[in-house]
């Protein structure tokens, strides 16, 4: 049994408008490169596996989510507020729909061979990435917690804050013993269809944090980290991390 495998995935969203989008997931991916990669598109990983977009597994329970969506031409992402992040409505349905699924992509990878983790890597941010590949809990899923509270203006403030739990989640990385996962991916339906009924808006994190405030017995969370101050540098298409005696090129920061 192999201990840990990684995978992350990409989809092309033409009218993303988040800053990461700018760095090249692709690109960034194969930096680090994880074990297993997937795609509508075939990329020179050692282990490439295909899946449509239309086969991406949260998309029949996003009802809601997509009636909005049709019903709207723009969209802000969550922090967007902040950064003048926003897009197509559409385009944002597609975002929304590549991340709602990644948790149901464990699965997929789990079929792949006999492991005993399997650990989602996103292709830009991998905060939290060493801390949660040292620690070792056969009955939990592991993941880091935001550093900051999501505010009033989440989504351009289409989410009332009141509706979301204390503590929030960070989904960049993700770490699932695979014997846990029929029933993380049962309990993970079901906050899905019950976030898709009561939210107007959302994506993966704000899954994932409602699931661990109905389920908090199914998740270990790594405490946040002060969130490092960055410039994004769209010459170089690199996030540039500040400091008082240096400046550095992040390669995970995203």
């Amino acid at each position: 049994m192999k201990n840990n495998v990684t995978f992350s995935a990409y989809y092309s969203v033409p009218d993303n408008t988040k800053y990461t989008a700018e760095l090249g997931h692709v690109r960034r991916a194969k930096r680090n490169p994880p074990d297993y990669f997937i795609s509508d598109q075939y990329y020179d990983f050692t282990n490439s596996l295909y899946m449509s977009f239309n086969d991406l597994p949260s998309l029949p329970y996003l009802t809601n989510l997509r009636e909005n969506c049709l019903n709207k031409e723009r969209v802000f992402t969550k922090a967007g507020y902040l950064r003048g992040e926003h897009m197509s409505a559409w385009g944002y349905f597609r975002l929304a729909t590549i991340w709602t699924s990644k948790l149901m992509l464990f699965e997929t990878i789990a079929h792949e061979g006999n492991f005993e983790y399997v650990t989602w890597v996103d292709c830009i941010n991998r905060w939290n990435f060493e801390e949660l590949m040292s620690v070792k809990n056969p009955t939990n899923i592991l993941i880091g917690e935001y550093a900051s509270t999501f505010n009033k203006g989440i989504f351009g403030g289409a989410v009332s804050p009141s509706l979301l739990p204390k503590q929030k989640l960070l989904g960049s990385v993700i770490k699932i013993p695979t014997k846990i996962l029929p029933e993380v991916i049962e309990r993970y339906k079901s906050t899905l269809q019950q976030v898709d009924r009561n939210f107007e808006v959302y994506d993966d994190e704000i899954v994932l944090s409602v699931m661990n405030h109905e389920y908090p017995e199914l998740f270990t969370v790594l405490p946040a980290k002060p969130s490092p101050k960055f410039t994004y540098d769209f010459i170089s298409k690199e996030i540039v991390l500040q400091s008082q005696n240096e400046q550095r090129i992040c390669h995970e920061v995203g």
